[in-house]
């Protein structure tokens, strides 16, 4: 080689190959606190940052105000899916997903109430049952809502993410055990 010019065998930037990621997908539950108004949009800002694929957002008290159920529904090539709240200052959930043809895809996503929801995550010729579940840690009101959803999946094993407000480490107070009977 000339002096000053690199040897053939390592790559310029002109030349070289850029690096792919291989396909894969990203879950994460992430308590946004309150996805009212347009809160939703930064949370999706925050999970494109973090090349995240699908999350559970929880606490979002998104309401169900007259039947109005007004949000952010796409972000950011975001999808969002809410449940809707019986209560301004706690609860509801949603599912936040990126379309991605070439790696997966959501399908039939159902709401179970105001803190559970359920689909499918297809990927290839896998498809993955997937529940997102909040429970609130001053009552079990929403239980049978997370029990129907389970029910949706016979003979499945769902993914299930959220926030259970359970101490999976002491199986001893009576909220663990009632939460680990359903699972």
């Amino acid at each position: 080689p000339l002096p000053g010019t690199p040897p053939p065998e390592t790559p310029t930037p002109e030349t070289a190959v850029p690096k792919q990621r291989p396909p894969f997908l990203t879950l994460a539950t992430y308590n946004i606190l309150d996805g009212r108004n347009s809160r939703l949009v930064p949370v999706c800002r925050t999970l494109e940052a973090q090349h995240i694929s699908i999350a559970i957002l929880t606490e979002t008290r998104i309401p169900d105000a007259d039947g109005a159920r007004i949000h952010t529904r796409n972000c950011l090539g975001y999808d969002i899916f809410a449940t809707y709240t019986t209560t301004n200052n706690q609860g509801g959930i949603a599912l936040a997903f990126k379309q991605d043809a070439t790696n997966f895809h959501i399908e039939s996503p159902r709401r179970h109430g105001p803190n559970v929801l359920s689909c499918y995550i297809q990927s290839g010729d896998q498809r993955t049952p997937y529940i997102g579940v909040y429970l609130s840690p001053s009552h079990l009101h929403d239980l049978p809502f997370l029990t129907n959803a389970l029910y949706r999946f016979p003979n499945e094993t769902p993914i299930v993410m959220g926030d259970l407000n359970v101490d999976s480490t002491n199986m001893a107070p009576d909220r663990t055990q009632q939460v680990s009977s359903v699972l």
